[in-house]
């Protein structure tokens, strides 16, 4: 399955859980719980979704990779107590409690959160010291004499034998105590998070193209080759930096982040060509509205794979705007409502004590340090929110305007075609575009999405608008 529904089906299995009955107890009892196992590729968003169901449940989240602990702290280390049996004094072993299980316990008492996510990454290519430690832990949930707290639910990452040496195959009996979601990359499921992540459209045109490419795994003359999702996510933040920083982009740089010299060497000829298909001032002409005969000319004539391109870039332009009208969004929803309990009052204390993103904190740090009366400080942060307001809005006028002369650009130039699919898709599954366009109304949108599937619907930008909610 893909990692979109890996994830609906582990956050399943754990609300299951962590359901009680009228006294308190788990519904599921703590021994039939069974640890989930995420066995897939290295790379592809293993560890993220176990701390996105973690954020999402609002419970804790601890994260182990196994294969960086000896027996020692995984166990405890040994410790002579005496005990008397049959009233007779004998020196015993026992171990001190493991570092993992004291880190529990820890996280508890610095969180308060008793319920949580216990994450052992690479489980099955602990080492053959910890071979027993790791068949005790999977079936009794106990590291060593220490047992796992009851609220604190396993989830455990592997990779298939293929792309790790080390792995050790899992016996049957192992295998039965254990709930076993595969994940397989898929480009369709990860662009929502790519997009989510600012991955820079060089990578998502490429991609988009060559799905098979975002993870591959190879065996050739040249050895084991391999390309994953967090090789190419990396890579992104890099080419936005250097490309900050004017520093060269080539095959020395790309391919310190995908060891598969044949797809290092494709994307490095393709990022070449993408930065020389189109101009800042053509992607500015084309966001305004302002295409001319002879922009329109070239355009059209481009190949299918420029017109992606294009679309990708012009995707980016769009979340770039958009997010910054979903934060002074945020930023005003934070302090409006402040700004009414203090007027209420007369009282500034609400502003000084709120609990408030850095954003809202400096707009009303900048005035309330200040020794003038409550109606000049507060007509002041009044004034500075309205600014905001306006600036929002802004944001909003903008962003939407985009998608309208980029919609009218896209049927103009190149028809009701991909590339309308593409870029509806796009804008479609990303949160922050997603309430953007709710709060527009923004005709166009509404008339071109009806043309194709359901999944671009109002509806679904809902759905969409509340993961950042």
């Amino acid at each position: 399955m893909n990692i979109i529904e890996a994830k609906k089906e582990a956050i399943n299995a754990i609300r299951t859980y962590l359901l009680k009955n009228e006294n308190g107890e788990y519904i599921v009892p703590i021994n039939r719980q069974r640890p989930i196992v995420f066995m897939g590729p290295a790379g592809v968003g293993k560890t993220d979704i176990a701390r996105q169901i973690a954020e999402e449940l609002n419970i804790g989240f601890l994260s182990y990779t196994i294969t960086h602990h000896t027996r020692q702290s995984a166990v405890g280390l040994p410790k002579i107590v005496t005990k008397v049996y049959n009233g007779e004094e004998n020196i015993v072993t026992e171990y001190t409690m493991s570092e993992i299980i004291a880190s529990i316990y820890e996280y508890i008492g610095k969180t308060k959160k008793h319920e949580g996510i216990l994450f052992i990454d690479e489980f099955n290519c602990a080492s053959e010291t910890l071979t027993a430690t790791m068949l005790q832990f999977l079936q009794n949930k106990t590291f060593g004499m220490h047992k796992v707290p009851d609220g604190w639910k396993i989830v455990l990452a592997g990779n298939p034998p293929e792309y790790n040496k080390s792995v050790k195959e899992l016996d049957l009996v192992t295998m039965d105590r254990l709930r076993i979601i595969p994940i397989n990359p898929d480009f369709n499921s990860w662009k929502e998070y790519a997009l989510s992540k600012n991955i820079h459209p060089s990578i998502l045109s490429y991609l988009s193209q060559k799905q098979s490419n975002l993870c591959n795994f190879t065996h050739d003359k040249n050895g084991k080759q391999l390309v994953t999702p967090r090789g190419w996510e990396e890579l992104s933040h890099t080419i936005w930096i250097y490309s900050k920083l004017n520093f060269d982009i080539n095959y020395n740089v790309i391919s310190q982040f995908m060891s598969h010299q044949k797809i290092a060497m494709e994307f490095t000829n393709y990022y070449e060509l993408f930065t020389k298909i189109i101009s800042n001032e053509e992607i500015d002409a084309i966001l305004e509205g302002n295409v001319d005969e002879k922009l329109k000319e070239k355009l059209s004539k481009s190949s299918f794979d420029i017109r992606c391109s294009i679309i990708w870039i012009l995707t980016n332009k769009l979340q770039n705007i958009t997010k910054d009208f979903v934060k002074t969004t945020a930023i005003c929803d934070e302090i409006y409502p402040l700004l009414l309990d203090a007027k209420k009052n007369s009282d500034l204390e609400v502003l000084r004590k709120a609990d408030i993103c850095s954003g809202s904190k400096q707009l009303i740090n900048n005035f309330l340090n200040n020794s003038d009366t409550f109606e000049s400080i507060f007509k002041n942060i009044k004034k500075e929110f309205d600014n905001l307001v306006s600036e929002r809005q802004n944001y909003l006028n903008k962003a939407s305007s985009y998608v309208t002369n980029i919609l009218n650009f896209i049927k103009d130039i190149y028809g009701s075609n991909g590339e309308m699919e593409i870029f509806l898709s796009n804008i479609s599954i990303d949160a922050n575009i997603a309430k953007m366009l709710i709060e527009a109304k923004n005709k166009e949108y509404l008339l071109y999405n009806g043309q194709f599937k359901e999944n671009y619907s109002p509806i679904n930008l809902n759905k969409r608008a509340k993961k950042i909610s």
